[in-house]
């Protein structure tokens, strides 16, 4: 463990991935998933402790920005990198370090490259800017604002089969709205980063797997139609997996 030691080779996987994408036409934004010490509680951040101490300790956050600030001078001028999502699904429980710390990330990288795009997750994993007060925004120059857009009735705990009733529909676009009041009152750009149902399989859920899915591809579709017509740009959570919430799946006896 060497904190703020970097190691050039670091790069090598994460450029790959650019390459292979801009060769498609394909942007990259760079999100930065597990923070040093947890910036929530969940696995999905490597946090085995379900502690978030990253808003704890100042030290995990500086080391944070450190390697922001390293990433901004490899990809400055990279024109196939659309921008950094600097921290992922945060949960901060006084609803202020969260913002403390955008304010000085975000200086950090713009002082180094300040033509990508910063794309910032609301707190209480990227549903909730309701405390990001009201001009916040005009100190934070050119930002996208990144909701994450789960709906209960696309969870296995769901008690509701969804069918696509209107009282459903009305249901799902209200979620959406209430989670981005704060971008659509001031007029601020909205990237929904991470969305989508978690997929039945036989081998857990036998024989209804077909009909749960149904239900599930039925979500999906009118997701989809809110953020049609809301106008925003998504990107589903997640491309590949193996069969969980991917949209391409590896066979499970593929060996890997």
């Amino acid at each position: 463990m060497n904190p703020r030691v970097l190691k050039p080779e670091g790069f090598k996987y994460l450029d790959r991935v650019v390459d292979i994408c801009a060769k498609a036409g394909i942007y990259t934004i760079l999100d930065y998933h597990a923070a040093a010490g947890g910036q929530n509680t969940d696995w999905h951040s490597d946090n085995p402790t379900h502690v978030a101490s990253f808003w704890v300790h100042k030290d995990f956050q500086d080391r944070t920005i450190w390697l922001w600030e390293e990433l901004a001078k490899h990809y400055k001028g990279n024109p196939w990198v659309a921008g950094y999502n600097i921290l992922n699904e945060p949960t901060d429980p006084t609803h202020t370090r969260l913002q403390e710390w955008y304010d000085r990330c975000i200086k950090a990288i713009h002082a180094i490259d300040d033509e990508h795009i910063i794309y910032l997750d609301g707190n209480t994993f990227a549903s909730d800017f309701s405390h990001f007060g009201d001009n916040l925004h005009e100190r934070w120059p050119n930002c996208v604002y990144s909701v994450h857009d789960y709906n209960l009735y696309g969870f296995p705990s769901s008690t509701e089969t969804y069918v696509s009733s209107d009282e459903q529909k009305a249901r799902v676009r209200r979620g959406y709205l209430k989670k981005t009041a704060w971008m659509r009152e001031r007029g601020l750009p909205i990237w929904n980063g991470e969305f989508g149902p978690v997929y039945a399989r036989k081998q857990y859920d036998g024989e209804e797997s077909d009909e749960i899915n149904k239900s599930r591809y039925l979500l999906l579709k009118d997701q989809l139609a809110v953020y049609d017509q809301e106008q925003i740009s998504w990107s589903i959570w997640l491309y590949k997996d193996i069969g969980f919430q991917g949209k391409l799946l590896l066979h499970l006896l593929i060996g890997f």
